[in-house]
């Protein structure tokens, strides 16, 4: 899916978006400083899966097959904290996403990775959970109350895709959680090994949407998309989005913005179709179109 654009929620809600939008940018773009990291954080909810009948594994010539029937064995969640600046991230799994487990996290991140740090600058969506509220419901007033993360930066409603957190669980699943995993145990011990690979090669976010990109296009998309809300067709490539685009202007659309690469790393035009609705055509290099080769 694309990044939303401004143009994408309801008027009302342009200025509160931007708002908490720029909020979020001034976070992201400051320089490190070791004694107050910058952390995002997120979660995942993942299916575990346990095979009925043995893998085939790999062979000359023979791809590895499974068989298509699984037993399900309920979910568990992913916690996902990383600093953006270093490109170190950890992941713990829990077996529910509750205030507690959120609590829990929280207090690791400070007193076990960052115990000697003067504060944590965290960064996440507006999940009912992610509130102050969570180390009160977990732990006794006193412990509650104890240093905590300041400056926390909540994301835009409808604006999760600003927390690059999400970048790393976008990687996190295609890389690890894309096969069947029976329980936590092999969930815990796939995840370390992924977080242990990373970590040992880290590799910094480069974020290009800063808040002067957004004061030269915010108040364009604001005045220019009134509908209210843009329909998406992702696509496979950079030359489709304009094929398509150069498609539909032949039909008689309207082009609102011309494709070009954007900030999250994809590729993305507009056109207003002849009924009015607005329509982004979007390549995300991040998001998978298409059939998988499955055995």
């Amino acid at each position: 899916m694309a990044a939303p654009t401004v143009g994408d929620f309801p008027p009302q809600a342009h200025t509160e978006f931007v708002c908490a939008m720029e909020d979020v940018l001034d976070v992201c773009t400051r320089p490190h400083d070791p004694a107050r990291p910058v952390v995002c954080l997120d979660e995942l909810s993942k299916q575990l899966v346990a095979e009925t009948q043995p893998p085939v594994p790999v062979a000359p010539g023979q791809p590895a097959r499974v068989d298509y029937e699984y037993e399900r064995r309920g979910t568990a969640n992913l916690f996902l904290t990383c600093e953006p600046l270093t490109g170190q991230r950890h992941v713990t799994v829990t077996e529910r996403r509750t205030a507690v487990d959120f609590a829990q996290v929280i207090r690791d991140l400070l007193e076990v990775r960052y115990p000697h740090v003067e504060t944590v600058i965290l960064v996440m969506d507006n999940l009912n959970t992610h509130q102050p509220a969570a180390l009160y419901a977990a732990f006794e007033p006193a412990l509650a109350r104890a240093p905590r993360p300041s400056g926390d930066s909540h994301t835009p409603k409808h604006g999760s895709w600003l927390n690059m957190a999400e970048i790393e669980l976008s990687v996190l699943s295609r890389q690890c959680l894309d096969r069947r995993i029976p329980d936590t145990e092999n969930l815990t011990h796939e995840v370390a090994a992924w977080e242990q690979a990373h970590n040992a090669d880290p590799r910094p976010v480069n974020w290009r949407f800063t808040p002067p990109m957004l004061a030269s296009s915010s108040s364009a998309s604001i005045h220019q998309f009134k509908t209210g809300e843009a329909l998406a067709h992702n696509v496979q490539s950079e030359e489709e989005v304009d094929e398509v685009i150069n498609q539909a202007i032949a039909a008689g659309a309207t082009l609102v913005k011309k494709p070009q690469k954007v900030f999250w790393g994809g590729y993305s035009g507009y056109f207003k179709d002849l009924d009015g609705h607005l329509w982004e055509v979007a390549h995300n290099p991040h998001f998978w179109i298409g059939p998988r080769d499955v055995a």
